[in-house]
């Protein structure tokens, strides 16, 4: 059998001094979010980031060699921003535009945890399924632990919404109480947004590189095209619908009041329908793989339109994610990808 050479690639994942690599892309990442700051544009770095890439190579380095290389790219990860942390404590802290300073800070260090968590869970064995469940509970666990510590945030979302809407005019609606119903899932809109969603899509580009290099693809259709709900997610989601539109219906008929939307259901509501609604994409995404491969026709235009509906609308992909979980249309169907 003949030997495959190492790709430059693969050269690269296995280098000494790939946490060197890391350091550098999180320090460019600080570079560039200092640029955005000075142009008030913050919050492009959802967008692209440097450090997206790194935690790219930390995924990848995972997948190839274990956790050989793990916590010397985990100390070059978080390094920057503990250092960046104890030396500019008071301003993360205390500045009155926060939104723009603690919120992108804290969902970077969020983010590169996390993708650590997934890194971790990777070279234990265990692969998607698992590492996303995980991630996904941490998230919520965080979210509830903000939202405990810090009282006011609901108070403090709900001005900050004020004020975005008054600066946009809308004449002939109740503002307060928009403000006070998005307020409730601000904290959960933010961290799939700016953490779950860069971390998922992260993820499965490594997973397809990884797979795609000495013919493994079988990993990404095992993985990925093939990821469905656990029965214990599938039970959580719809434990926390039928909360959720129970308490919304006895606000509407006034039996109790308005306070009962203080409930922590209402502040984890759109997190924990993350996982449904990833089960939703990858069903939907092995559809588009099904037909392209049968109809012999290019897939690439049509995922992307995919993603950019997912990241856009994702909770439009909830209800084919639990759908899936009972009827397994993949296998009722029989959307079998061959290539």
């Amino acid at each position: 059998m003949r030997k495959i050479e190492p790709t430059w690639f693969d050269k690269l994942l296995n280098h000494q001094h790939l946490a060197l690599l890391v350091l550098i892309l999180v320090s460019a990442d600080y570079l560039q979010s200092i640029m955005m700051y000075d142009a008030l544009n913050p919050h492009l770095g959802v967008v692209f980031s440097f450090r997206y890439v790194a935690i790219f190579l930390l995924l990848s380095t995972t997948l190839a060699n274990g956790l050989a290389k793990v916590p010397h790219c985990a100390l070059a990860l978080l390094g920057i921003d503990l250092l960046f942390y104890f030396t500019q404590y008071d301003w993360l802290t205390t500045s009155q535009e926060w939104i723009r300073i603690l919120m992108p800070f804290s969902t970077n260090v969020a983010l590169s945890f996390l993708a650590l968590c997934t890194s971790w869970i990777w070279g234990k064995g265990y692969l998607f399924a698992t590492a996303l469940e995980v991630v996904v509970y941490l998230s919520l666990f965080g979210i509830l632990c903000t939202h405990v510590l810090f009282e006011g945030l609901l108070d403090h979302w709900v001005v900050l919404l004020q004020q975005w809407m008054s600066a946009l005019d809308l004449n002939g609606v109740a503002v307060e109480k928009l403000a006070f119903k998005m307020a409730l899932s601000m904290t959960a809109n933010i961290v799939n947004g700016y953490v779950l969603m860069p971390l998922l899509f992260i993820t499965l580009i490594a997973l397809y590189v990884y797979s795609g290099r000495h013919g493994k693809r079988q990993i990404f259709k095992r993985e990925w095209l093939s990821y469905r709900l656990s029965w214990s997610s599938f039970y959580v989601s719809l434990a926390f619908y039928t909360i959720t539109y129970f308490l919304m219906l006895i606000t509407y008929l006034q039996w109790v009041d308005a306070v009962w939307f203080h409930q922590p259901a209402l502040y984890l509501f759109d997190t924990v329908q993350f996982l449904p609604c990833v089960a939703g994409l990858s069903l939907i995404h092995t559809y588009l793989e099904f037909m392209c491969s049968k109809k012999k026709v290019r897939r690439a235009p049509w995922l992307i339109l995919l993603f950019l509906l997912f990241y856009g609308f994702s909770q439009l992909f909830v209800w084919v994610g639990l759908a899936d979980k009972i009827l397994d249309i993949r296998k009722r169907y029989q959307l079998t990808v061959t290539s």
